[in-house]
């Protein structure tokens, strides 16, 4: 994708069924899932906006109010320790950097795959615990997901599939 996120692409993006693949180098986002969370907002008299072409001011405020995103971001990193994994959590969210004309009102989901190899302490999957100044600050949501390894305890379908999980560690 070579140009910023707007409502409207991540909209059109989802009519089709699609996600979308950021440039190399876009800083926290890989991938960002497009999701519509309440499409009867349309009966009250609010429109999402055209399927091609630009979006009028209006249609970009309802789109703030209905869309949400699964953010992913890819790390190949051995073992990352908290820090670093907050920080990339984080930024694994659109910004002013990579996304116009939105302010999002709804919940995001943000997943952090690392594809490096766990330590024995970490879990395969952590979700992290929402804070109450999180859940009443009035800006969105924000899960934040850490998945580790590739391996059947953090992706359930790679049981039963040793060579499928050592051709994945070896890309």
């Amino acid at each position: 994708m070579d140009r910023r996120l707007t409502p409207s692409l991540l909209v059109q993006a989802w009519n089709r069924g699609a996600a979308i693949m950021t440039k190399p180098g876009t800083m926290g986002i890989d991938i960002i899932i497009p999701i519509i969370l309440s499409p009867d907002q349309a009966a009250k008299g609010e429109d999402l906006g055209p399927l091609f072409g630009l979006w009028p001011p209006e249609n970009k405020k309802m789109a703030g109010r209905c869309l949400s995103y699964i953010c992913i971001d890819a790390k190949k990193v051995a073992l990352m320790t908290d820090g670093p994994i907050k920080a990339a959590l984080e930024k694994c969210k659109p910004g002013a950097e990579n996304f116009d004309h939105h302010v999002p009102e709804t919940p995001l989901i943000s997943l952090l795959l690392s594809f490096g190899r766990k330590s024995t302490q970490e879990k395969h999957v952590d979700i992290s615990q929402l804070t109450s100044t999180e859940l009443t600050s009035g800006k969105p949501i924000q899960i934040k997901i850490v998945a580790r390894d590739i391996s059947a305890k953090t992706y359930p379908f790679l049981q039963d599939k040793p060579e499928l999980i050592n051709l994945l560690h070896q890309l």
